[in-house]
């Protein structure tokens, strides 16, 4: 793998973990709030 093709890959991972992150985060407030 190119170095390229290795930086846009840790790039596309760090934003996928950050939507999930989100997204939990998201989950847990309505979880609670009710």
């Amino acid at each position: 793998m190119s170095d390229i093709g290795a930086i846009r890959m840790q790039v596309m991972w760090n934003r996928l973990i950050s939507v999930v992150e989100e997204q939990a985060l998201t989950l847990l407030r309505t979880a609670f709030s009710t």
